[in-house]
């Protein structure tokens, strides 16, 4: 007996092949029930299943069946067969969680080799041989240094001249034997260093003389190159003339920037005022222009600028000038006017009626001349800073001119009180394809030497406060080395990071082999500089790289939510804390403690210390001073 199933729309009878309408065909359920008794066996018995039983059951069955083809929940991407699949989720599968036995870490399986190499509790053995067989790597310093029977030691004095050398044992011998000798290498050492602490005082004088003149010169920089601007308009009355006669009703100044990397800015005036305010108002207007630093900006503008007519009379301490400050409003209507420039320039906004044409006397036309002055407020909208690599067209390729900016903002970022935390981000499509190969081509070996080539590079590994990188797309060469300088990655799931210098003839030169191996072990970071292969964000997140992995849209929104969480902790516990991590790269275990036990020390004497506390103990939250 044969059975068909009837589907939607037109089918043929297989009896006749003639056409069925599917409105005129009914299930024989009877028919059904006998059809789903029919014995049958497993679909999986070549391989060796040994089930029978009815049609009906067959279903359920292939749900259990052991001999039914199933891949790894791990996606480590085999197949194999049900029956194995506890076997190679508890034994083989490189993508398992184990734990090590040495350290207790959980990790994966695959991961191990790596994790063994730099493990802190695997045991290695002393090279002096002596009884203790097997040490655990974090305390292997302190056995040589201290413990280690058979370790050849210098004496205790060998600071001061000694030049004894010998085991534990045969040192105190002569610790005990030469008390009178040390004694006078001491008085030597003491007789030293007094005369070089004489010298250092008297440097340290100069130099606080130095520091007090430099400062002074700050001071009259500030004054000097602070964020204002004056605007001289020669010929006042010829120029009211002709805007009441309509041939010129607006000036616009120059334009000039804020601050270094600051936004550009624009004056403009109306001698005769504009629109209801003409005959009667001088109208003063401020624009924003376009600027070669916006992208590194917070928009909208928001800044205070106070504008005003300067009083020329001769006498400075009579003088009265007619001062108006503007305060932005960020609106979502005001956007055109406070918004990143697309054009050229935005439209004006300011003071239509500044002050009354009557009130413009000569003392502030003198000689047929008017000074209108723009004061700014140097803000910041946050504690954040947002810089962002902008050479599209190159993949933002690392040229020196970028690097050397990059430094700028970093720097600007750094010394700035307000700002605790900078965001360091490319695009959608690519944070950093590496640096830019036309500019290195044919660069001789003594140029790269003299010149110290790429030396001004880590300049974000220099940066005192937390930095974090946002990454999507590709972070490959000297990107994934910008990357790694910063302290924190969060990457987009479609990230890539490489080092792919070797297949360019040439290895990493800004800190990939260093960076790469205290990131991810020796192993891995063999493998990703000497074959050039990238991995993806989710292999850079479990290899330790990478932080935590986002859904590209929303990764740099994510490092400025945890940039700002960050920064509204106290600044100087988190530069600290900062400094403490990193010279872990640079110091032994002990000498490492040492440092953070000291850092720990320094905060007590701060306030931000006493109120984290005494805010806690209050229930209530810390307002921190940076103090």
């Amino acid at each position: 007996m044969q059975y068909f199933l009837v589907c939607r729309g037109t089918c043929k009878c297989p009896a006749d092949n003639k056409d069925l309408n599917k409105e005129e065909v009914s299930m024989d359920k009877s028919l059904s029930i006998k059809i789903g008794k029919v014995p049958v066996r497993c679909t999986m018995a070549e391989p060796g299943c040994p089930w029978t039983g009815l049609l009906v059951e067959l279903a359920t069955h292939e749900d259990s069946c052991d001999f039914v083809t199933v891949v790894c929940p791990n996606n480590c991407g085999l197949e194999f067969e049900r029956r194995y699949l506890g076997r190679h989720v508890e034994r083989d599968c490189v993508k398992r969680k184990i734990q090590c036995e040495f350290c207790g870490r959980e990790l994966l399986a695959e991961a191990q080799p790596g994790h063994i190499e730099v493990c802190p509790k695997f045991p290695v053995p002393c090279p002096n041989k002596c009884k203790k067989k097997e040490i655990p790597r974090d305390m292997f310093e302190e056995h040589i240094q201290n413990k280690c029977s058979k370790q050849a030691n210098t004496c205790p004095f060998g600071h001061h001249g000694c030049e004894f050398v010998g085991k534990k044992k045969v040192i105190q011998e002569h610790l005990d034997d030469t008390i009178e000798p040390h004694l006078g290498m001491l008085n030597s050492s003491a007789l030293e260093l007094f005369d070089v602490v004489e010298v250092h005082s008297k440097t340290l004088m100069e130099c606080h003389s130095k520091i007090l003149e430099l400062q002074h010169k700050v001071e009259d920089l500030h004054k000097l190159l602070g964020p204002s601007f004056v605007w001289r308009i020669d010929g006042w009355t010829e120029r009211v003339n002709l805007a009441k006669s309509g041939k010129k009703g607006t000036l616009f100044s120059a334009p000039f920037y804020t601050h270094r990397y600051g936004y550009r800015l624009a004056l403009s005036i109306c001698p005769n005022g504009d629109g209801k305010a003409q005959r009667k108002y001088l109208s003063v207007f401020v624009c924003i222009c376009k600027g070669d630093h916006d992208n590194l900006l917070s928009w909208p503008f928001s800044s205070e600028v106070t504008l005003s007519i300067l009083d020329q009379n001769l006498d400075p301490s009579l003088r009265e000038h007619i001062n108006f400050v503007i305060k932005p409003n960020p609106s979502v209507e005001n956007k055109i006017f406070l918004g990143r420039p697309k054009s050229e320039r935005n439209p004006c906004f300011g003071a239509s009626k500044f002050c009354e044409l009557s009130a413009l006397t000569e003392n502030y036309t003198s000689e047929d001349t008017l000074f209108i002055k723009a004061s700014l407020e140097k803000k910041f909208d946050g504690k954040v800073g947002l810089i962002q690599l902008n050479r599209p067209k190159a993949l933002n390729a690392l040229c020196s001119q970028l690097m050397y900016e990059m430094g700028g903002a970093i720097e600007e970022c750094d010394s700035d009180n307000n700002m605790k935390a900078i965001v360091i981000t490319g695009n959608d499509k690519v944070f950093a394809a590496g640096a830019d190969i036309k500019e290195m081509t044919g660069k001789p070996y003594h140029e790269c030497y003299l010149t110290n080539f790429l030396a001004h590079w880590d300049s974000v590994a220099r940066a005192k406060k937390p930095t974090i990188a946002a990454v999507n797309g590709f972070a490959l060469g000297g990107g994934c080395e910008l990357a790694m300088m910063c302290d924190i990655i969060y990457a987009g799931e479609r990230a890539k990071f490489g080092q792919p210098e070797i297949k360019l003839g040439t290895i990493p030169g800004a800190g990939g082999t260093q960076r790469l191996i205290r990131a991810i072990g020796k192993s891995k970071a063999m493998e990703m500089c000497l074959t050039g292969d990238m991995i993806t964000a989710k292999e850079a997140e479990a290899a330790g790289l990478v932080a935590k992995v986002y859904p590209p849209e929303q990764v740099v929104d994510k490092a400025l939510e945890l940039a700002n969480k960050i920064a509204s902790f106290s600044g100087l516990a988190s530069q600290a804390c900062k400094e403490a991590v990193n010279s872990a790269y640079n110091m032994s275990l002990n000498e490492g403690l040492h440092f953070e036990k000291r850092l720990f020390h320094a905060t007590f004497a701060t306030n931000d210390c006493k109120e984290g506390m005494t805010a806690f103990s209050a229930k209530r939250p810390a307002n921190f001073t940076d103090t």
